[in-house]
């Protein structure tokens, strides 16, 4: 199971309490025009999607390729926009920022940041019930 920034287990608490904080349901299903039923289907895709992108950034870390680096963030940074995951989406940008900076200061630490924050949304969105909880306490 994995922890959040705070050690706290992310369990069904953990949703209800702090979902919102990672992903923010009602602007997710405005910006699906209230199609609840493409939501699993967008989800399934961002979360297989942004697994690969996770080892394609360790990759392109180690092998100091800072365009690709840049590339990649970007691409996340993107499709955490389109679920309305704001804070992978800003840890994102932060990532293609300071890469295209071609900085390699700090990019470890982000890379960190960003790996956890996803961690988190995976665990939250492949949790059975998760819609149905940030429906329930908004945002």
């Amino acid at each position: 199971m994995l922890v959040n920034d705070t050690d706290r287990p992310v369990d069904i608490e953990y949703v209800r309490e702090y979902g919102c904080d990672h992903i923010c349901w009602s602007e997710l299903i405005a910006r699906l025009a209230g199609e609840k039923s493409f939501v699993s289907q967008l989800v399934e895709i961002f979360v297989t999607d942004n697994a690969q992108r996770i080892e394609d950034m360790d990759f392109a870390i180690a092998d100091s390729q800072m365009e690709t680096l840049v590339r990649i963030a970007h691409s996340m940074k993107g499709a955490a926009y389109s679920v309305s995951a704001i804070r992978l989406s800003e840890l994102a940008e932060k990532m293609e920022d300071v890469a295209g900076s071609a900085q390699v200061v700090g990019v470890e630490e982000l890379m960190e940041a960003l790996r956890q924050e996803f961690g988190v949304l995976k665990e939250i969105m492949t949790m059975e019930g998760w819609m149905e909880i940030l429906e329930s306490i908004g945002s």
